[in-house]
């Protein structure tokens, strides 16, 4: 199977996306969208899925455009702004381990390790948060961000917006705007 969905809440595989895949992204490789309470989305963790990533960026981001939020989002010029920066030499190296350090034990770079102790250590937040998110988020439920009020001792508000997927910054960026200003007043 080249590109394989899965989750444990049971989302369906969409056979029309697994069409809208090209020719040369059509390598055995995994996305996973872990549903449980503060899940995560990921991509593919193994190198035959890295090598499917570093041919075809592109085809692998809009699979992610396409499936993580509703149709219709975007247009192919907003796409092609965006897939520039998958051109950077670095974008591979950058993104696979930004996801892969969420999976598995990922080699970290030893500058950060006194950064990496402290998050690790760090129960609660005792700064007003403020948390955005989609309410038609196809990788992380927005029933998954519930109930997160115990882990913040100085506030945090959650605003879900309806319509919008895992790309609030760009599917809604007036409202995000907004949010983000009423929370800094």
């Amino acid at each position: 199977m080249p590109w394989r969905q899965s989750h444990r809440s049971g989302w369906r595989r969409s056979s029309r996306s697994l069409l809208a895949i090209p020719p040369a992204a059509r390598s055995p490789c995994h996305l996973s969208s872990n549903r449980a309470p503060g899940g995560t989305s990921g991509l593919c963790r193994s190198i035959r899925g890295a090598e499917a990533i570093a041919k075809d960026p592109k085809g692998f981001a809009r699979i992610q455009w396409e499936t993580w939020s509703p149709r219709g989002w975007f247009d192919e010029a907003t796409f092609e702004a965006a897939a520039r920066s998958f051109e950077n030499p670095d974008w591979l190296a950058i993104t696979l381990s930004s996801y892969r350090g969420r999976w598995r034990d990922e080699p970290r770079d030893p500058r950060y390790d006194l950064l990496h102790e402290k998050i690790a250590s760090t129960e609660q937040l005792s700064v007003p948060t403020l948390m955005v998110q989609g309410g038609a988020d196809g990788t992380v439920l927005a029933k998954s961000t519930e109930d997160k009020d115990k882990y913040f001792t100085r506030g945090y508000r959650r605003i879900v917006l309806d319509g919008v997927g895992h790309f609030p910054t760009r599917e809604a960026p007036d409202a995000v705007v907004d949010a983000v200003l009423r929370h800094l007043s």
